[in-house]
């Protein structure tokens, strides 16, 4: 059985601004089966243009716009969706240990720090403190 994503029907108001399209690819970014607790992983072109059917080309165009619903780092080959945690809550100790594992696993870049930006705004101040602490360094490290 595949993994489940809540879809909060939010979705279609925070996304009036996007196309048909972009939506569609919204939706997949937040659903695919490479997704994660943290809405922040490591892509696969070839994988997301057999699910839907575009050339590879086509999709890291799509990961290239849109800015503020997804941010790509094309050197490390990684998506950060912001709002994913707003849409999937993380609450539960259980939960905060997945998500640092999945962020354990990620190579450093910029988006490390518009993760932790996009996790306060959504959970709050003082909610960093339960982001792993070498992923924190590395975010600040890469702002110096």
């Amino acid at each position: 059985m595949g993994k489940r994503t809540w879809i909060d029907s939010d979705i279609w108001e925070d996304t009036e601004d996007l196309d048909a399209k972009s939506r569609h690819f919204y939706l997949y970014l937040l659903t695919n089966s490479r997704r994660n607790i943290a809405g922040y992983y490591k892509v696969s072109l070839k994988h997301f243009a057999s699910d839907l059917g575009l050339s590879e080309a086509k999709v890291e165009q799509m990961l290239m716009k849109k800015q503020k619903y997804w941010l790509y780092d094309k050197a490390t080959s990684q998506v950060l969706i912001p709002k994913f945690t707003r849409y999937n809550i993380v609450k539960s100790s259980q939960q905060i240990k997945a998500l640092n594992a999945e962020l354990r696993k990620l190579k450093p870049c910029s988006l490390h720090r518009a993760f932790m930006d996009a996790f306060e705004e959504i959970n709050g101040v003082g909610s960093l403190g339960l982001i792993d602490e070498k992923f924190r360094q590395e975010a600040e490290d890469i702002l110096l």
